[in-house]
């Protein structure tokens, strides 16, 4: 897992440009109607010829997304979902009611947590393609989609929820396979809908993978992070866990823990800095996760901590969760 850093919901748009662009004013609304990109043909109909358009691309002020596709540069100047988004828009542009956003270009108009993302293309499913096909930075995918496996997201047609984990599960690793589908479940999605669509694409490539990781998927996980740290311990042959059970103590509530081996009274924890309010003065975070987890040891539970860089010494983790089922074993046992 080298290098692998999730890529969840992205920061506020970049604001537009305090001056104003020198566009008509016009198009531009237009253009934000359409979450930013238009065409050519849109340009004209507001006075803006081809030689004009090129003006504005050599200026740095416009950007072109794809043959006949424009948008403000600010647009694709922020975070790279965003910046998807806008490309996934100026795609919509040129195909309409033919295609529906789908796979990982779906996940990142839902705002789904994903792990090292391959967002250099645009992806969309067609039913009036004969096959698959990949040209011009777009991934047309050959698929017919149930009724209700199309949603519509802010006015784009987006495969579901339930269908966009799938598509994504059966072409990725089982860490990224895991990581959407806890996020969709997070979300609400019900895992029968999950079942329903992955039967129905079992005969296609890489459903065994989908399948494995449905059957470890757990809607607790609140983080990319948490469902790497799942998938390790599983992979360790380490019991199965809890995710965000409450532990209470005589004074109350302790907190809400990310993994708990029950039987074995330990608690593994994913890097909780911004869970316990870490972010502050550090001396007063240090006090208050030394306090935690004092209380949660004075209940008979060993607490292990595991951060991004542990995920790529598994055998350390897993040597660490051993120790501390062996250390709980010796605590006095405390009414919980």
């Amino acid at each position: 897992m080298s290098g692998t850093r999730p890529c969840g919901r992205e920061p506020s748009p970049a604001a537009a440009p305090r001056h104003a662009a020198p566009v008509h004013p016009g198009l531009l609304a237009l253009a934000a109607r359409q979450h930013g990109p238009f065409t050519t043909a849109q340009a004209r109909h507001h006075g803006v010829e081809l030689d004009e358009l090129q003006r504005l691309l050599r200026a740095g002020v416009l950007v072109r997304l794809r043959r006949g596709v424009y948008a403000e540069a600010w647009r694709t100047r922020g975070d790279p979902r965003a910046t998807h988004r806008v490309h996934v828009d100026g795609v919509l542009l040129v195909l309409g009611a033919r295609a529906a956003v789908s796979h990982v270009s779906a996940a990142v108009v839902h705002g789904l947590d994903l792990l090292d993302p391959d967002l250099g293309h645009v992806e969309v499913t067609r039913a009036d393609l004969g096959s698959s096909r990949t040209e011009a930075r777009v991934r047309h995918h050959a698929a017919a989609l149930r009724p209700d496996e199309v949603v519509e997201v802010d006015g784009r047609p987006v495969t579901s929820l339930a269908r966009t984990a799938i598509d994504i599960a059966r072409r990725s690793t089982l860490a990224q396979a895991l990581v959407v589908l806890d996020a969709v479940l997070h979300r609400g999605v019900d895992r029968e809908e999950l079942r329903r669509v992955h039967l129905a694409c079992a005969s296609w490539s890489g459903s065994r993978t989908a399948g494995r990781a449905l059957a470890l998927a757990d809607g607790g996980a609140e983080s990319p992070g948490e469902s790497l740290v799942r998938l390790l311990l599983a992979r360790a042959g380490l019991p199965p866990v809890r995710t965000q059970v409450e532990l209470r103590d005589h004074d109350g509530l302790v907190g809400r823990v990310d993994l708990l081996f029950e039987q074995q009274r330990t608690v593994v924890e994913f890097d909780g800095r911004a869970k316990y309010g870490l972010e502050g003065d550090p001396a007063d975070a240090l006090w208050r996760e030394k306090r935690r987890e004092d209380r949660l040891r004075g209940l008979g539970y060993e607490v292990v901590r595991v951060v991004w860089a542990d995920l790529d010494r598994p055998d350390d983790v897993r040597r660490r969760v051993l120790g501390a089922f062996a250390r709980s074993a010796r605590w006095p046992r405390a009414a919980s």
